[in-house]
C-alpha cells in the first residue's frame, strides 16, 4: 500500500472533525436512529467497498488509549 500524503491525511482529519460535530449528542446524524444521511456520510468518508480498512478502524478504537501505548513497550510484543 503507498504511504499515505499529507494532505490526504489532513483532510481526513477536518472531515472526522467536521463529523464529530454533528454527532454531539447524538448517536446518528438524524438523532437517535440511522438514515440515509448517515449512510451517505458513512461511504464518504470510508468508501462502499473498505469493508476492511472499516473493521480496522472498529478494532483500533475497540482498545483503550492506555492498551494502544502499551503496544510501544519492550517485552508487549
Amino acid at each position: 500500500m503507498p504511504p499515505a500524503k499529507e494532505k490526504d491525511i489532513k483532510q481526513a482529519r477536518a472531515a472526522a472533525d467536521e463529523l464529530e460535530k454533528a454527532l454531539a449528542g447524538h448517536l446518528f446524524l438524524g438523532g437517535a436512529k440511522p438514515a440515509k444521511e448517515d449512510v451517505d456520510k458513512f461511504y464518504e468518508m470510508f468508501g462502499e467497498h473498505n469493508i476492511a480498512f472499516y473493521r480496522w478502524v472498529r478494532n483500533m478504537a475497540s482498545f483503550t488509549e492506555s492498551e494502544r501505548k502499551s503496544w510501544d513497550l519492550p517485552g508487549t510484543q
